[in-house]
C-alpha cells in the first residue's frame, strides 16, 4: 500500500492512495490540495477490512474498497524520488536542479481501533 504519494501537476498537488491486488494491478484514488512545500498538512489513513480512506486536513479525500491489504504493515517515511518513461534515457525524469530534497515531519501518530 502506497499511502501518500505527492505528484505535482502544474500548480496543483495531488495526494494519492494506491493499493495493489494479488495480480499487482494498481487501484488508486487522489485528492487535490494546496502546495505541500508551503504548509504542514494532516494526512489520515483509515484502514479497515473493507476500505482504505485517505483524509487530508480533516476532509475525506478519497476511498478505496478494492484490493484492501489484509497482511500487517509497517510505516516507512522517505523522499523516494523517481521518474517514468525510461528514465534516465528519456521520459519524465526528476530535475536535478531540485536537489537536495527535504522532508519535514512535525509528528506521527499511529492508532488501532
Amino acid at each position: 500500500m502506497d499511502l501518500v504519494e505527492v505528484n505535482p501537476s502544474g500548480h496543483d498537488i495531488t495526494v494519492n492512495l494506491n493499493t495493489f491486488d494479488t495480480n499487482q494491478t494498481q487501484h488508486s484514488c487522489g485528492v487535490d490540495t494546496t502546495d505541500v512545500t508551503q504548509n504542514f498538512h494532516v494526512y489520515d489513513v483509515i484502514w479497515t477490512s473493507s476500505s482504505v480512506i485517505l483524509k487530508v486536513d480533516g476532509g475525506v479525500g478519497c476511498s478505496l474498497s478494492t484490493a484492501i491489504p489484509t497482511e500487517p504493515m509497517f510505516l516507512i517515511m522517505n523522499n523516494a524520488i523517481g521518474g517514468s518513461g525510461g528514465c534516465p534515457n528519456g521520459g519524465n525524469c526528476p530535475n536535478n536542479s531540485t536537489f537536495p530534497q527535504n522532508m519535514l515531519v512535525d509528528y506521527v501518530k499511529i492508532t488501532q481501533p
